[in-house]
């Protein structure tokens, strides 16, 4: 279909410009890996198109700025002759703007010799020429409660959960506004 059509013209345009290799998966992905002259970590240019505006015969202008500054500077580094000490890796994901089904789909199973070996990711997204922070990390707790379970808020014969859990809910907000 016409979304087969779209990853065709991107991966052509991929190969014209001298990647060393070029695949789409069945995500919808389309890949080009520049190889580097060692085994240093990988550095990432990672775009996104509306796939399913693309399976629609609809073009892709939302995302437009971002793959093709993707894919011409996976060219310029390429043609420039820039001395990698790992590859460089531009990634077209699908499907990016429901959920991150493509971008999952792309380190598990295309990317998985580089996964984990990324010493920087960019991110090329629209955004009027100003730089943003687009991620600030992750964070996650995993807190036991221990004692005797109490299923009534007023009862004190054993530990309410939720009474105990409540103080908690606010701290992880607390954190990210130092950060």
């Amino acid at each position: 279909g016409k979304q087969g059509d779209f990853q065709k013209m991107v991966a052509a345009h991929m190969r014209k410009f001298g990647y060393d290799d070029v695949f789409c998966d069945n995500a919808g992905n389309i890949t080009g890996i520049i190889h580097g002259y060692g085994n240093g970590p990988a550095m990432g240019l990672f775009a996104q198109y509306d796939d399913s505006a693309a399976a629609q015969g609809n073009d892709c202008e939302n995302y437009l700025e971002g793959f093709v500054s993707a894919l011409y500077t996976g060219a310029a580094i390429k043609r420039a002759l820039v001395p990698l000490r790992g590859d460089l890796v531009v990634g077209i994901v699908a499907g990016s703007r429901y959920n991150a089904f493509g971008t999952e789909y792309l380190f598990k199973h295309a990317l998985k010799k580089h996964a984990g070996k990324f010493a920087g990711i960019v991110l090329c997204e629209p955004t009027d020429s100003k730089v943003y922070l687009g991620h600030k990390g992750g964070m996650e707790y995993q807190i036991t409660v221990t004692g005797k379970m109490d299923k009534s808020f007023l009862n004190n014969k054993g530990v309410n959960m939720l009474g105990t859990m409540f103080p908690l809910i606010h701290e992880p907000e607390a954190v990210s506004r130092t950060l």
